[in-house]
């Protein structure tokens, strides 16, 4: 076990120790930068990758020609509505109103009045 004195000859004293050189001070302040900027980014980040930003025709998604992809980028539809909504498609035919989207096990009018903007029921 060491002694005060001991223990006291092995640490460096204030003036021994190293102090902060400007390369020192430019990698804490590009640190920091790059902290700011990731900070930024990640405020941003709830928007979903390729979701529909305006409510044009141009933007709808054609609900009986829609791929699965192109179904989830609807607000509310994941991979499994997806899913059900071609099923559906495949075994009754294609939606004469976006409403039948209720017939879609797991989709109720909420979810209908939800996607209601970004569908159109033309094919293209």
């Amino acid at each position: 076990m060491l002694r005060g004195s001991d223990m006291a000859q092995r640490t460096p004293s204030a003036a021994k120790r190293r102090r902060p050189s400007p390369a020192d001070a430019v990698l804490a302040a590009v640190a920091a930068i790059s902290l700011a900027l990731a900070g930024t980014a990640l405020w941003a980040w709830p928007v979903p990758r390729g979701a529909l930003e305006r409510r044009s025709a141009a933007h709808a998604v054609a609900l009986n020609a829609a791929d699965r992809a192109d179904l989830e980028l609807l607000p509310g539809v994941g991979p499994v509505l997806a899913r059900r909504i071609r099923a559906h498609r495949r075994r009754h035919g294609p939606f004469a109103r976006v409403e039948g989207l209720e017939a879609v096990h797991g989709i109720g009018p909420k979810t209908v009045k939800r996607v209601r903007p970004w569908v159109t029921l033309a094919d293209r």
